[in-house]
């Protein structure tokens, strides 16, 4: 969880010094625990996507 959080921190830390900029080198920190853990904290009851898949 401690990574996750700091993971997550940096990213938010180089969206704000990059303003505008696109952030095009997020593959240096997601991974498969950090994709896994966000999937896992999705609202499972949540509304179809614009294309009605679920």
């Amino acid at each position: 969880m401690e990574k996750m959080l700091t993971v997550e921190m940096q990213i938010a830390e180089r969206a704000r010094k990059y303003r505008f900029e696109a952030l095009t080198n997020l593959h240096e920190f997601i991974d498969e625990p950090l994709l896994r853990s966000s999937f896992d904290s999705l609202n499972k009851k949540g509304a179809t996507g614009v294309d009605a898949e679920t």
